[in-house]
């Protein structure tokens, strides 16, 4: 049975709720400490003596971080697993958030903006990574809308926080910023307690039993029952070889490195601890060994761990008659932790490097560009236009506390927008959703531009913008967690949502200095202009909804996948009468 027929089988319930319900609440917390920066800046303004470029500079910060978060934690999704890396990024979120409270000065707060930044990069790729990978084909569409609509209920949260709090005499923004971590940390320890690892990337990493007893708990909270033979395929797929291979010819070279120094001090002990298997050894005992460690460390399996060899005891003559002739220990002693730091850290490098490659050849390059450009586009242009709604409500006359009652409105502005994308990504499809909206934003970031300063007209503008761009950040997070294989769905997700970040920072910027230099109307062009090339690279994209994930990009493991399906369904057949037998357990346990 394959995992798609398997997750049939599940069904969709109280599960999938719980699902959603975690990783919308990490979703939600990343939409707050993004949106709380704008709110933030205008907040802190006479504290931090804050002009147009250092609020810019202060916005953007945060996106660095989250370029970094998005290429380092969409990677460990791939590597360690998705629940223990969104656990990290969410802890990381709510960390930094929390101690920017505490802030005295603009570089120590622009520091800690940038830590928290690496939080919130990291958990959208492995988010939508787990939803997708819960899902049957059926029910993927309506909860990976629901969790991109999560962004509006911490949007809301955000608006309403500083609504309340940042008026208050005195400390304001600091009660704020404080406010705005509390969903991260909560996210955090719901992904610790209720969180399972997905069944999909445990089966594509060989771990079968484990795959099978998720889906079990999946299928008895949905009131379903499991039949016998419902184990997803589980065989160890050539495409970790592809992805390891480089990072584990990094450990080789980092040991035969540690030998050659070793010689050159005239230690023969530290070969002997490296390469012949010494317990003293601050290594691996072999070579073999070296590769195992260099695939634990880049693929979350288990790691091997090789008894040291057991050696004959020294003849009575050969033993030394006092201390002078004992072999000296080496010159220049390796540390044993800093040694295994060291090799992971190489050989995760070497593993990143090749997934890029991977990642930016073909057959992937034909997503991952059109992908890009869309991820360029939105980002560019839907944060340059939001991030800077208080400023521009503030150029057209809007004084204290509407500011903040006109950013409540615009953040309100995305539940038509949620509830028309939900119905959208089925019917009209990923691809062509995403298209219409980054088009119709771009009439509407027009419009904004060209509203009169007088009357209801801006707000009228920024609600529509907000409403109908909603649609576009759905369809694109789906359709993007969709086209890669599981082996690559996190990664891939953090490579394009790094670059839509640095995208955001560059435009954040621009737009600070746009509208220090000219007038407001100008950031609202780059905005128009960002996406309308987003909408048309779309339409370049294949339309993945309703169709099953893919799980390797190997032909060779696309093949053998097929063929153990075959093989599965014959003895299924064949033990019809002779239930038992010994061939059709090993088959149905993945071969």
């Amino acid at each position: 049975m394959s995992l798609e027929e398997a997750l049939s089988h599940v069904g969709t319930g109280p599960f999938q709720w719980m699902v959603l319900g975690v990783c919308g609440l990490a979703n939600a917390a990343d939409a707050v400490e993004i949106l709380s920066v704008s709110l933030l800046g205008a907040a802190a303004e006479q504290e931090f003596n804050l002009t147009p470029r250092r609020t810019g500079a202060l916005n953007a910060c945060i996106f660095v971080g989250m370029f970094l978060g998005g290429l380092i934690w969409g990677q460990l999704g791939d590597a360690i697993g998705r629940r223990r890396a969104l656990l990290a990024a969410c802890a990381l979120n709510a960390g930094f958030g929390a101690l920017s409270a505490a802030a005295r000065s603009l570089p120590a707060l622009l520091v800690l903006r940038l830590g928290a930044g690496l939080g919130v990069g990291g958990s959208m790729p492995v988010v939508f990574a787990i939803m997708s990978e819960f899902c049957s084909p059926s029910s993927r569409g309506k909860f990976m809308a629901m969790l991109a609509s999560t962004w509006m209920l911490g949007s809301l949260y955000s608006a309403s926080a500083g609504w309340l709090l940042i008026p208050l005499a005195g400390l304001g923004w600091r009660v704020f910023v404080l406010a705005a971590c509390l969903p991260a940390a909560a996210a955090a320890a719901l992904t610790a307690v209720l969180l399972p690892e997905s069944p999909r990337y445990l089966s594509v990493m060989g771990r079968g039993r484990e795959a099978a007893a998720v889906l079990q708990l999946a299928a008895k909270m949905n009131g379903r029952r499991l039949p016998p033979h419902a184990l997803p395929p589980s065989f160890h797929h050539h495409d970790q070889d592809i992805l390891t291979a480089a990072a584990a010819a990094a450990v080789v070279d980092t040991a035969v490195a540690s030998d050659a120094v070793a010689v050159a001090v005239g230690s023969t002990a530290a070969i002997a601890a490296n390469t012949v298997g010494s317990t003293a050894g601050p290594g691996p005992h072999s070579l073999s060994e070296a590769v195992a460690v260099a695939v634990a460390a880049t693929t979350a399996s288990p790691p091997i761990k090789y008894p040291p060899p057991v050696l004959p005891p020294p003849h009575p003559l050969q033993q030394p008659h006092n201390h002078q002739h004992q072999p000296k220990p080496p010159a220049i002693p390796p540390s044993a932790p800093l040694w295994r730091f060291a090799t992971s850290l190489r050989a995760a490098g070497c593993r990143s490097g090749r997934v890029l490659r991977v990642l930016l050849r073909p057959p992937l390059l034909r997503y991952t560009l059109p992908l890009a450009a869309g991820w360029v586009g939105l980002c560019g242009g839907w944060y340059c236009t939001v991030l800077w709604v208080p400023r521009y409500f503030e150029q057209r006359g809007a004084r204290g506390q509407d500011v903040y009652a006109e950013t409540f409105a615009v953040a309100l502005a995305n539940l038509p927008g949620n509830l028309a994308s939900i119905w959208l990504v089925d019917r009209l499809g990923r691809r062509l959703t995403a298209c219409v909206c980054m088009a119709g934003a771009c009439v509407a970031a027009l419009m904004f531009a060209a509203a009169p300063a007088h009357g209801g007209w801006p707000l009228a503008a920024a609600c529509v913008f907000n409403g109908i761009s909603v649609g576009g950040w759905n369809s694109l997070d789906m359709i993007s967690a969709e086209l890669y294989p599981t082996s690559l769905r996190s990664s891939g997700f953090g490579l394009l949502n790094a670059l839509g970040r640095l995208s955001s920072f560059a435009t954040t910027y621009a737009a600070g200095a746009l509208m220090e230099g000219a007038a407001s109307w100008a950031p609202l062009l780059l905005a128009a202009v960002l996406l309308a090339a987003g909408s048309a690279a779309m339409l370049s994209l294949p339309e993945p909804a309703g169709k099953p994930l893919q799980d390797s990009f190997c032909e060779e493991d696309l093949e053998r996948e097929g063929h153990l399906q075959e093989e599965r369904a014959r003895l299924l057949e064949a033990g019809g009468s002779c239930s038992g037998g010994s061939s059709l357990r090993q088959a149905l346990r993945g071969g």
